[in-house]
Parts: C-alpha cells; sequence; structure tokens
C-alpha cells in the first residue's frame, strides 16, 4: 500500500488529505489553506516516531504494525501510545482521517487502516521490554553496580541469564 503526506496528515489516497484539510477549513474555522495535490507527497512505508524529551537513544524500539507501516517508539512514551489508541474511535475523527495523539506533544491525521492495525496490536511484549529498559535506566541513574552495561542489549540479556538461572 501507499500511504501520502502532508505535514501531519497521512492518508491511503491524497483525498484523504483533501478532504481533511477542507473539513478543518469548513467545519472548524481554520484560516490553513487546502493544499493542491502537488504539495501532498507519497510514501511507499510509513514510518512514524513517538517520544517525549529527554529520551534515551538506546530506548527505541520498532514495532511493525504492518508490512508497509512502522512505529518507532521510546520506552518514554509506550504507555501514552497505548493510551492514545484507546482513544482512536469515531469521535477522533476529522474528516477522512483521525486525529490521533501519541503523546502530549504529538498529534497526527491518520487513516482508519492504520487505526484499525493500531488497535488490534499486540503491545503487551513492548510494554514488558519498554518496562524493563526504564527500570535498567533507573537502576544506573541510582548507581547500581551491575547496571554500568554499555548497551541495553547487553544488560536485558544479563537479565535474562539472571531470571533462568532463579527458575
Amino acid at each position: 500500500m501507499t500511504y501520502f503526506e502532508y505535514g501531519a496528515m497521512i492518508g491511503t489516497t491524497k483525498q484523504d488529505i483533501i478532504k481533511t484539510a477542507e473539513y478543518y477549513v469548513n467545519k472548524r474555522g481554520h484560516k490553513d489553506s487546502i493544499p493542491a495535490e502537488d504539495r501532498i507527497y507519497e510514501v511507499p512505508h510509513l514510518k512514524l516516531e513517538c517520544w517525549y524529551p529527554m529520551h534515551s537513544e538506546e530506548h527505541w524500539m520498532d514495532l511493525k504494525i504492518l508490512p508497509d507501516f512502522t512505529l518507532t517508539v521510546n520506552a518514554n512514551a509506550l504507555i501514552d501510545v497505548v493510551d492514545g489508541v484507546s482513544r482512536l474511535d469515531e469521535k477522533a475523527k476529522r474528516g477522512e482521517l483521525y486525529k490521533f495523539q501519541p503523546t502530549d506533544r504529538q498529534t497526527m491525521l491518520i487513516p482508519e487502516k492504520l487505526v484499525n492495525a493500531l488497535k488490534e496490536f499486540d503491545w503487551k511484549p513492548y510494554a514488558r521490554r519498554a518496562g524493563m529498559m526504564m527500570g535498567i535506566l533507573a537502576n544506573k541513574m541510582a548507581g547500581a553496580p551491575h547496571m554500568h552495561s554499555n548497551s541495553i542489549e547487553d544488560t536485558l540479556l544479563q537479565a535474562e541469564k539472571e531470571k533462568l538461572k532463579d527458575e
């Protein structure tokens, strides 16, 4: 599938974006102009990033939501991203697209195809991983001696080994 992008609007057709812009101008009184079709760009593989400032570069996770859609989330924002997904319903519809706020600092308008995929996605393995990453960060900040690894992967591997040893 091909996506189309104009600013924070992502559609499966250029008309999705144009109709959503018309909605904002006509129904919400926005002063923005409606984009010309040549200002809407084709995107063969969509990759969106969700994060908060002060994030750790080691805490990025690529979530393959669909074969052509990757959501890259920093562990510090995962809970809010999942919460934003839970608010994707008919009240979030703006023209042809849905208002998605994965964090309180980000807003994007996405098509129904992505809404459905995000709602069906299994977030649990990533929630566990994000929790481990954030716990490791807290331990590093507190100066825990066993948490001075150079990479998050090494620390996660060590935690898994300790878990297996305890079983």
